[in-house]
């Protein structure tokens, strides 16, 4: 996996440049005059003589040239010159070249040992000769299919040549449109492609190869923006811009040293999907994609991503539509959507699980039950009573268009949504209790690790209360939950006779189920001691009037959003609100006809009512005074609205605004 990423780095880096045209959008006169200016050609004494037929010395000659070792072999005539060949005479012109090309393996003679320098040379064995020079050796091809190998390699680009067998000799214009189109062509190793190498050896300037057209600067090269598992066995690629059609072939899968088949492709501008013929799912995942050529016809060889297995994918939408859905054990999956959802949400009606193509909870109080989670507004958990999910096995969610969100909007338009996920085998948790205290002189307050029966924690006949110091029995006069914050409908608070500080008090429950009914707690005792409620923490820290009819009052603690209800004085007309976004603050809205006024001072009380995130309750006044401002509070202005539906729109304010259900106010 490490490899194939360090590789595509190599690549990228190597694609400096890239080919502009094949030999076929040239005239042989013009390649011939631009493979001339570079030094890979040379006249025969009466010109280039293009028409003429090329010799097995004169090959040589030519792809030692094309692989830049031509001042190599020069510098060197001796030693390159001792060859094999019993016809090959150490002081002949083609000598040095014909022992460098027999010395790498990229030609040889006749069995009887023999070179025959002068004799014409095959299209095809010259073709070889140019496998031979990017590195290819006798594993990668045979002499039956040299004319596939070099179209698949890019050598030649004629269809015909997937299909020839016939063989005859070439001129070396031929040759030369055939080093033409070999000079962009990278290595087998994909290091580097022939004019890369000649410009790194000093053959040729990169100025003269741009100059020449024979490649230009890719400024913007391709590259893989990510690449996400979107459903089992799909993964979508995004790519930095826009590209060519890409093929089945041109992609390649992989996990490990286990090759994937791949079985469809899709391109829409800069979005690649990809469609394998098995799960993608548990383990890490290599996407490859080769020689991609972009909208300016550069081409990179190879260029790799790796990415996680199907987990989910995670939709975004102002629309009702499944956000996500995610296992949570062997029996629970929590479905999660773009919209909040309410008690609608809870009727097991709406859903059906399926394994493949088989229903394993069909929506039915038999089999299932659902519950919207309290610690998110926007997420159902369902389930599953006589079936459960196996680790890393692909599940689906099939949920009703019937269902309806917060915002009395159908899901989907009314349509069916499905959703697939992968199955999670852990165990259910056990119903416990995470936390017992007293929150005030006459409350005991409880939270579970899990949403609880609602019916069940409101019976007062399900808990017994007692003060441990002196081993009497006391009452629980009433039961509430609690309806906000991230542990609601997990939370309860039991009333009790008051309770005297520093003494120990215990609380039975006698019974209590979580709110699938699968998980129970039965005559379990916990103990607590009783505080000192005649005071309490919270102070009002800061006041600051924002404009003469809206103040913020800054507490030295976050504060319950239940605080809002607090009873404050020493300003007229005020309606309190509270935002999660600045937990240990209340924002208070004055009346416009009693603002407060400029260089007047101001003691705002709070008296009662205010609530510590903890469920602590105010026991006595805090006050704090500030000076009053003329500044006018700005108008309402809608800081975003949107389409939620085909027929809803979602309005957001800059500000808070009274609750209206008028239609008038709107056009």
């Amino acid at each position: 996996m490490k490899n194939i990423k360090l590789l595509s780095l190599v690549l990228v880096f190597a694609m400096l440049f890239s080919m502009v045209g094949f030999a076929a959008d040239y005239s042989e006169s013009e390649i011939a005059s631009k493979l001339q200016q570079i030094g890979l050609v040379s006249g025969d004494g009466t010109g280039l003589n293009l028409n003429g037929e090329l010799t097995r010395a004169e090959a040589a000659t030519f792809i030692v040239k094309l692989i830049g070792r031509e001042d190599t072999v020069l510098a060197s005539p001796s030693f390159y010159g001792m060859t094999p060949f019993t016809d090959v005479k150490g002081d002949e012109w083609y000598a040095p070249f014909v022992g460098y090309c027999s010395m790498n393996k990229i030609i040889s003679g006749y069995p009887d040992n023999t070179f025959r320098a002068d004799e014409k040379l095959t299209e095809k064995a010259f073709l070889a000769m140019v496998l031979k020079a990017l590195k290819y050796t006798g594993d990668d091809f045979t002499w039956d299919n040299i004319f596939l190998t070099a179209y698949e390699k890019g050598i030649v680009t004629d269809l015909s040549y997937a299909v020839r067998v016939e063989d005859d000799t070439l001129d070396r214009g031929r040759v030369l449109a055939i080093e033409y189109n070999a000079l962009n062509l990278y290595y087998k190793d994909n290091s580097m492609t022939l004019l890369d190498n000649l410009i790194s050896n000093g053959n040729v300037t990169e100025s003269k190869a741009v100059s020449l057209g024979l490649v230009s600067r890719d400024d913007k090269k391709t590259s893989i923006t990510n690449a996400v598992a979107t459903a089992i066995n799909e993964v979508t690629v995004t790519l930095n811009e826009e590209i060519h059609s890409i093929t089945t072939n041109q992609v390649a899968l992989s996990t490990g040293s286990t090759d994937i088949d791949v079985t469809n492709v899709s391109l829409s501008g800069k979005k690649l999907v990809i469609t394998a013929d098995v799960n993608l799912i548990g383990d890490d995942y290599d996407v490859t994609l080769l020689n991609v050529t972009d909208n300016e016809n550069f081409v990179i060889k190879s260029i790799s991503e790796n990415f996680d297995g199907f987990e989910g994918q995670e939709v975004d939408s102002d629309y009702f539509r499944i956000q996500k859905v995610e296992g949570e054990s062997r029996n629970i999956v929590n479905v999660y959507f773009t919209q909040p959802v309410n008690i609608n949400a809870s009727l097991v009606i709406h859903y059906e699980i399926l394994q493949g193509s088989n229903v394993i909870a069909g929506g039915t109080y038999n089999d299932m039950e659902a519950a919207v989670i309290g610690e998110v507004d926007n997420g159902v958990a369902l389930y599953m009573k006589s079936a459960s999910f196996e680790e890393d096995v692909p599940y689906t969610v099939k949920v009703r268009g019937s269902l309806i969100s917060a915002y009395d909007v159908n899901l989907n338009e009314g349509q069916d949504m499905t959703a697939d996920f992968i199955g999670d085998d852990s165990s259910d948790r056990s119903l416990k209790v995470s936390d017992i205290e007293a929150i005030s002189a006459d409350t005991v307050r409880i939270i579970f690790n899990q949403d609880i029966d609602k019916n069940l924690a409101l019976n007062i006949t399900n808990y017994a209360f007692k003060n441990a110091t002196n081993d009497s029995n006391s009452a629980v006069l009433s039961a509430s939950m609690n309806e906000t914050g991230p542990d609601k409908n997990r939370t309860l608070d039991l009333r009790v006779l008051e309770m005297s500080n520093n003494k120990d008090y215990e609380l039975t429950i006698l019974n209590a189920r979580n709110v699938f009914k699968s998980s129970t707690l039965s005559s379990k005792t916990y103990s607590f001691e009783g505080g000192d409620y005649s005071s309490t923490k919270i102070k009002l820290e800061y006041v600051q009037p924002v404009s003469s009819t809206k103040l913020y009052l800054y507490f030295d603690m976050p504060i319950h959003p239940a605080s809002i209800a607090a009873n404050i004085t020493g300003v007229d007309d005020v309606i309190a609100t509270y935002s999660t976004d600045y937990n240990n603050r209340l924002t208070v809205y004055l009346d416009k006809d009693d603002p407060v006024k400029d260089n007047k001072d101001y003691t705002v009380q709070v008296t009662s009512g205010l609530i510590e995130a903890s469920g602590k309750i105010q026991s006595y006044p805090v006050s704090y005074t500030f000076e009053g401002v003329d500044k006018t509070e700005g108008d309402i202005s809608v800081d975003d609205a949107r389409f939620i539906s085909d027929n809803k729109v979602k309005i957001t304010f800059d500000s808070e605004v009274s609750v209206s259900n008028t239609a008038s106010q709107y056009r």
